[in-house]
């Protein structure tokens, strides 16, 4: 069955600028979601459009949390809302919305299956 089509599991993920890491890699456990679970990941990520802009980086974190499982490396921090906005730029943010995004997009080929 396909990774797109098994909602609950989680696939790990590496931001771009710490690829090179060989030794304790930062890494995210993002979540396969639900039909149901996506479109309301989809529903946040419209608020962060709608907010104003001392309120955008909330707003993607809270997003971001929906789909985000664990992280690991990341200075001992606890993953909270709090922590995300304390820890990542807003590009590294973008990047892990974006990434949960694609993960969770059927393609034409899988909607086949």
């Amino acid at each position: 069955m396909p990774l797109k089509l098994n909602p609950g599991v989680q696939v790990d993920y590496v931001l771009e600028s710490d690829r090179d890491i060989k030794e304790n890699q930062p890494s995210f456990k993002l979540k396969i979601l639900t039909v149901e679970m996506f479109n309301q990941y989809q529903a946040l990520l419209k608020a962060v459009q709608s907010a104003d802009e001392s309120e955008q980086m909330r707003a993607s974190a809270n997003a971001l949390m929906f789909g985000l499982e664990s992280w690991k490396n990341m200075g001992g921090q606890e993953m909270s809302v709090d922590s995300i906005m304390n820890t990542l730029t807003l590009m590294e943010l973008n990047e892990l919305s974006t990434a949960l995004a694609k993960l969770n997009q059927l393609t034409v080929k899988e909607k086949k299956v």
